[in-house]
């Protein structure tokens, strides 16, 4: 069982997660743990029962508090990230603590919008209706579910014996659980999403084909994320060009090694190169954004995805996939992460399942496909109108990922001068 406390600020992506563990304890006497009892004393006292608590920054109790995770960090590494995030914070700022509570989209944002007015004197009564104003048309269609994107979890049984493989089925000793995997690809930058129902066998088959040619798409967007504090240093290299960030100098190093397949065209203001990126496969890359969502399904929605679990596996193919949609940011997200968005009602032509997978400087808006729920043909302009709906005017680009042949890719690049 895992046991979550959550430390949160009124930004929105300042948060921390730090999980408690163990195959023998359940959830309530993990939160009878003597950590656990030491954090709700700070917050009031030890009985308090497992919630969500504001509480306001204050120098006398802010001393005590982080000299104490010092001494828990020991057991608790996680813990010296609370302690960086707290340290930050002055007199006059507030400190949110939910023990073991996953907190709803719409719960989360009126906590911040009050923790915003406590800190700046912002109406959080104003604000937050403008947010369901602005937000009314798509939260009538969909129930939005996501995860703190620096929140620890581990998905499925702890005990092996108990585990069950969410792909293949299959089950110990049919199979075996020894890897450490993940729910979304490590080299993409995910530390905190941890499955224990994805078999040895399946992490092999899935690491080594769709998420590896996932992780070929964006490989050029994992490079250029170099430029930024706290992503790893990667190199792009084809046979046709080579592209790394100088870890001295942190500027984008892009080199031609065959002009064959390169063409530049020149201006007095910038020169652009269109260069061979090789050939990828559309097809595998839908097909492994839809596996890291299903590996973060909450266990209660697997039953819906029967057909989609057997598309990802390559045993069944759909005569037809809607459209992907793609933005560009200019500044990356450090760790990656998934919303997903539930419909709420049958009667309506929307798909049952929508994701965003963000990851690098990239955004992926995309249907879960082969869903039991949807008893009809998806469009492909229905991204759309759920974009409409969002009101997001964000630049989106239209992939076409159904044929599962492999595709070129030309690659542009374009180079100012100053």
């Amino acid at each position: 069982m895992a046991y979550v406390i959550n430390f949160f600020t009124s930004e929105e992506t300042n948060e921390v997660g730090c999980g408690l563990e163990s195959s023998k304890l359940s959830t309530s006497q993990l939160s009878d743990f003597e950590l656990v009892r030491v954090l709700k004393t700070f917050v009031r006292n030890e009985n308090l029962p497992d919630s969500t608590y504001v509480l306001p920054i204050i120098e006398h109790w802010k001393k005590p508090f982080l000299s104490t995770m010092e001494k828990w960090a020991v057991l608790f590494p996680k813990l010296n990230e609370v302690i960086s995030l707290v340290s930050k914070l002055e007199e006059g700022r507030y400190l949110g603590i939910s023990f073991n509570e996953p907190i709803e989209f719409i719960n989360k944002k009126e906590i911040l919008f009050k923790m915003q007015e406590l800190e700046q004197g912002i109406p959080a009564k104003q604000r937050f209706d403008e947010f369901l104003n602005q937000n009314e048309s798509w939260m009538q269609i969909y129930k939005p579910f996501c995860y703190a994107p620096k929140e620890r979890i581990r998905f499925g049984a702890q005990e092996r014996a108990k585990r069950i493989c969410r792909y293949c089925g299959k089950k110990m000793p049919e199979t075996t659980f020894k890897k450490d995997a993940h729910t979304i690809s490590d080299c993409l930058g995910n530390h905190f999403f941890f499955t224990n129902d994805e078999c040895d066998e399946c992490n092999t088959f899935f690491g080594a084909g769709i998420e590896q040619e996932f992780v070929n798409y964006i490989s050029i967007y994992r490079t250029l994320a170099a430029q930024y504090e706290g992503h790893p240093y990667f190199t792009t290299h084809t046979s046709s060009f080579r592209l790394d960030v100088d870890e001295k100098t942190n500027k984008i190093r892009f080199d031609i090694l065959d002009n064959s397949k390169a063409r530049i065209e020149s201006s007095e203001k910038q020169t652009d190169v269109y260069v061979d990126g090789g050939y990828i496969n559309y097809h595998k890359v839908y097909r492994a954004l839809v596996k890291f969502v299903i590996g973060m399904l909450p266990d209660k929605q697997l039953p819906f995805f029967k057909e989609t679990i057997k598309w990802i596996n390559g045993e069944v193919n759909f005569s037809q996939l809607p459209i992907v949609k793609e933005t560009i940011y200019t500044e990356p997200v450090q760790h990656p992460y998934i919303n997903m968005f539930f419909r709420k009602n049958e009667s309506n032509n929307y798909p049952y399942l929508i994701a965003e997978f963000h990851v690098n400087h990239l955004e992926f808006v995309y249907v879960v496909p082969g869903c039991l729920l949807d008893k009809f043909e998806v469009k492909d302009k229905v991204l759309d109108e759920f974009l409409k709906l969002r009101k997001d005017n964000n630049r989106w680009r239209n992939l076409d990922m159904h044929r599962p042949q492999p595709a070129h890719m030309q690659l542009h690049a374009s180079f100012y001068i100053k």
